[in-house]
């Protein structure tokens, strides 16, 4: 199991687009997303994250470079993880409940609470609104391109979108999480991850295979 340390920043960021500049500023570290764990499925993008926290939040940033970019997606609760996707999973509440953020790179969203892929309570709409998110692609339907790509998605999280938990802070907890990186209809299909995952076909729906995060102020 990886583990990875969350800086906390007091700093107000209002955008999420701020986010890359913020991250810079303050120096926070970059990860790579490399765990290649099928082999029908070799193909693995240059997929970097950051992540961080602050009184009410939690700030991601992704940075993806593929060889072939899709945004087919355009609303809220679609099937993202069939486009370029990158994705944050967590057990915020300390329990056996999961949440997946996926986020395609048109910047549309999937969220549910869950027990496991089958166990699921999607969130509503105005839970998915509270989320903050930009993409350097825009929102624009862009279909497929098969071309190197280069793109960033940044993300703010509140505290207030775990709705199957009441969080007032993350300082000083640990998590279990994992990052991905997938592309479930992209020409150049791939299920990346953070921390290897051991199942015979890709499913990123594991939390035994999370890694862990350490918040720290």
């Amino acid at each position: 199991m990886q583990k990875l340390s969350v800086p906390y920043l007091n700093d107000f960021v209002e955008r999420a687009s701020d986010i890359p500049a913020v991250f810079k500023n303050h120096s926070i570290n970059y990860t790579e997303i490399k765990s290649v764990n099928w082999n029908a499925f070799p193909y693995c993008p240059e997929t970097h994250f950051a992540i961080a926290f602050t009184d009410n939040s939690v700030l991601v940033h992704f940075k993806v470079k593929e060889c072939t970019i899709r945004g087919f997606v355009t609303n809220d609760l679609g099937p993202v993880c069939t486009d370029s996707c990158v994705e944050f999973f967590a057990c915020m509440g300390g329990d056996d409940v999961y949440y997946n953020i996926e986020c395609n790179c048109l910047g549309f969203i999937s969220m549910g609470a869950r027990k496991n892929r089958n166990d699921k309570q999607h969130a509503s709409n105005e839970i998915l609104s509270q989320i903050k998110r930009w993409t350097s692609v825009g929102s624009e339907y862009i279909g497929e391109r098969n071309e190197n790509t280069f793109w960033e998605c940044a993300l703010i999280i509140p505290f207030s979108v775990f709705f199957k938990h009441s969080i007032s802070s993350l300082n000083g907890k640990s998590i279990a999480a994992n990052f991905y990186k997938c592309g479930g209809s992209n020409s150049s299909m791939h299920y990346v991850s953070w921390n290897p995952i051991a199942t015979e076909k890709p499913d990123f729906h594991r939390p035994e295979f999370f890694g862990m995060l350490c918040f720290y102020n």
